[in-house]
């Protein structure tokens, strides 16, 4: 039944639509055409939220920043990043001390894959640009 989808959920929604008794392809069809419905009517499908961005400029950091998914997740202490002209965002991430004293960072939050990667950087970053702009600009 899976493998006659082209629509990719988690793992763990797997498992929920199985131990629900859902069909996977029928929640993919369905979503599609919410979106689809979104679309006709003019609506903008949700996008996450850049809050609270404070701009901070070391080394490749431009700034921290707080996401708001369309779920209504938030995401606290995501960072944008820029290097010869490529910006890139960072997921929350924890520091700890390496047993020389340096310190180092552990992610608390991750992608399942690189495609589902790509798709966040391509979401998300053109946002938080746009936040870091409309700080430049205020300043």
């Amino acid at each position: 039944m899976l493998d006659q989808c082209d629509f990719t959920l988690s793992p763990s929604a797997m498992s929920m639509l199985a131990i629900e008794g859902g069909d996977v392809c029928e929640l993919a069809v369905e979503l599609e055409a919410l979106d689809q419905t979104f679309r006709s009517l003019g609506a903008a499908v949700p996008s996450p939220l850049v809050l609270n961005f404070k701009p901070l400029e070391r080394n490749t950091l431009r700034g921290f920043f707080d996401l708001e998914l369309p779920s209504g997740l938030v995401l606290s202490g995501c960072t944008l990043h820029e290097k010869n002209g490529k910006f890139w965002t960072g997921l929350p991430a924890k520091p700890w001390t390496k047993e020389d004293g340096s310190q180092s960072w552990t992610k608390t939050v991750d992608f399942r894959d690189k495609e589902t990667s790509d798709k966040f950087q391509r979401t998300v970053t053109p946002i938080a640009i746009a936040a870091l702009e409309r700080m430049r600009g205020a300043a």
